[in-house]
């Protein structure tokens, strides 16, 4: 039996139509949030002055919520996907401040069914680290660390013959360098591997070369003292 509503659907909301576009549901009627069933999962939609997002709560065995996926409209006609996962539920203790310990993973796909499929099935592929952190894998070629010296590894195309570009900010070292303007160590290596272990080792090398440094700093002082020495009693 025809309805009225069948016959004259509601337009597909503003702000929400990219969804139904790129091969996902189609939200219709007017408001600016709202609830919805899909692939076997509920939604969240919502519509705010700076865009819009399609998000889920996921949950465990015990139902407490794990993380959270979200989907957004990307520039170029694709769905741009964002997987939350809770790594703690301890209040953090760095200056971030947040309530949860949380890592994040993102990619872009051409279409919603393929964003949500490869935001679910991400694992984070984490990889234990000499230094006592952890690397979690938070895109295709891309890794972070969550420990005090934030350590990110990621595959770059500028460099053919040094891709993997590592960083490593040195929240150790942090309150004795106040006069810099930034504490990141950075480099680039041919393989993932050595990226990894340039980055685990970076605050060690870095300190090791500062004490270096001073020991040559002082060695010089002690030999222009006794040249100084040597000079008066001529």
């Amino acid at each position: 039996m025809q309805t009225e509503t069948t016959l004259h659907p509601e337009p597909l909301l503003k702000g929400m139509a990219w969804l139904a576009e790129r091969g996902g549901p189609a939200i219709r009627g007017s408001g600016r949030e709202g609830r919805i069933s899909y692939r076997g999962v509920e939604w969240r939609w919502c519509v705010t002055s700076a865009g819009s997002d399609f998000t889920c709560g996921l949950r465990g065995s015990d139902q407490e919520i794990t993380g959270w996926v979200s989907l957004y409209a990307a520039a170029q006609g694709g769905v741009f996907w964002r997987h939350l996962k809770i790594l703690s539920k301890a209040p953090r203790t760095d200056h971030l401040g947040d309530d949860l310990v949380t890592i994040g993973a993102d990619g872009e796909c051409a279409t919603v069914d393929e964003a949500v499929d490869m935001a679910l099935a991400w694992d984070f592929d984490a990889l234990q680290l000499s230094n006592g952190d952890t690397l979690y894998r938070t895109d295709l070629n891309s890794w972070q660390s969550l420990g005090a010296n934030r350590i990110d590894i990621r595959k770059s195309s500028r460099d053919t013959l040094k891709p993997w570009h590592w960083s490593c900010n040195c929240a150790e070292i942090a309150p004795l360098l106040e006069f810099c303007l930034s504490t990141n160590l950075e480099g680039r290596e041919t393989t993932r591997e050595q990226a990894i272990e340039r980055a685990a080792g970076a605050v060690d090398s870095f300190i090791a070369a500062c004490r270096s440094f001073l020991a040559k700093h002082d060695a010089d002082e002690l030999w222009l003292s006794r040249m100084a020495g040597k000079g008066e009693r001529a």
